[in-house]
Order: structure tokens, then C-alpha cells, then sequence
């Protein structure tokens, strides 16, 4: 069974609630900004799904403040992942939330500053550089990834996961556009639709 996030009102976000599959739910995953506003929706009808163990952001920016908003209409932990299917790369954060660990068994990452050289240290961001190595059809060999990210720590993180971190990625912010009428528009909506545009 499929809803309608796209486009979504009270109306469809209490269609959701009434549903069985409303109580089955135990993930959610998805952009921050419309995961924000499914929130926004369900704090208005004081409604959230009862089986909920975790909210999973992906393809945007999570800012502190969505995520709080996330948790506090939620009450379960949100979780940050950064990934390029395309240019092999993938990170997210563990149970302890301190930056997102890079998954490395499917690319390596670069991060550069704006001559090309590498960065090593710490807290200095630098654009993302990607170059899979386990797509045969069409390898992406240094592949611009349009994100800033910078490495984290060295150090192995509380929970004991020993991968290179990267901190919260500085790329690919989408947001909500408000009309006037009050009707809202997600960025993803607004990605569909400009596919239907002639250029």
C-alpha cells in the first residue's frame, strides 16, 4: 500500500493514521524536510505510529533543528546517512550519533579544497570526491559529488565502529516552499516536477 507524500495534506496524513499499516510502521526513511512535515501533520492530528523504533534522513542536509522537531513528535531517535549510489560512497551515522562512518568497501572518498589538493586534517571541509569501484557497466572515477564534507575523528567512536568518520554533510539542502495560500511543496515534489518541464 502506497500514500501520497508528494502532495501531502491532513486529509491524506490522517488517511494514513486510520490505517493498519499505520500501527505495523517501525521505520521511517526518507528526506528530512518531508519527514518533517509528515511531523508537523501528525503533531496537528496527536497521532504517531506506536511500533516506531527509528527515523533513518537521507539526500539532504539534517540541521539540528529538524532533527529535535523529528524526535520530539516522534520520541525515537533520528538517524543522519549520507550516500552516492552512483559514486560508490555511503556513511551514516552509528547508535552513538557522532558523525556519519564511512562504509569504504564500495569507494573511496577524496575530500579537496578548491585547487584540487587533498585535505587530511580534521574539521576542514572540503568537496566530496567519489570514484566507485564496483560498478562494472560505467566506473565513476573521481566523481564530482557536488558536497561538502569534512573528516571527523580518527579515533574509534563509543559504540566501537573503527571507520573513518566524515561530520554532518554541508550539501544537497532541500527545504519546504511555503505558497501564499499556506499550502507547502517539498523539494523533492518540485524535483518531480521539474522533470516535467520542456527546458
Amino acid at each position: 500500500m502506497g500514500y501520497q507524500w508528494i502532495n501531502l495534506t491532513l486529509e491524506r496524513t490522517r488517511e494514513l493514521t486510520d490505517s493498519d499499516h499505520f500501527q505495523k510502521i517501525r521505520l521511517i526513511y526518507g528526506y528530512p524536510s518531508a519527514i518533517f512535515e509528515l511531523c508537523d501533520m501528525l503533531r496537528t492530528l496527536g497521532k504517531r505510529p506506536p511500533r516506531l523504533r527509528g527515523v533513518v534522513c537521507t539526500a539532504e542536509v539534517l540541521r539540528p533543528e529538524v532533527r529535535s522537531g523529528i524526535e520530539d513528535v516522534l520520541g525515537v531517535h533520528v538517524h543522519d546517512q549520507w550516500g552516492l549510489n552512483d559514486g560508490g560512497l555511503f556513511a551514516a551515522e552509528g547508535p552513538d550519533r557522532d558523525g556519519l562512518h564511512l562504509f569504504f568497501m564500495r569507494g573511496v572518498l577524496e575530500i579537496v579544497d578548491a585547487t584540487g589538493q587533498s585535505i587530511a586534517s580534521q574539521g576542514i571541509p572540503g568537496r566530496a570526491i567519489g570514484t566507485c569501484l564496483t560498478n562494472l557497466a560505467t566506473p565513476f572515477v573521481r566523481y564530482e559529488t557536488g558536497d561538502d564534507v569534512h573528516w571527523y575523528a580518527d579515533a574509534s567512536s563509543v559504540s566501537g565502529i573503527n571507520w573513518p568518520r566524515i561530520g554532518p554533510v554541508d550539501g544537497r539542502t532541500g527545504d519546504v516552499i511555503y505558497l501564499p495560500t499556506g499550502r507547502r511543496i517539498a523539494m523533492p515534489g518540485l524535483t518531480l516536477v521539474m522533470r516535467w518541464l520542456d527546458a
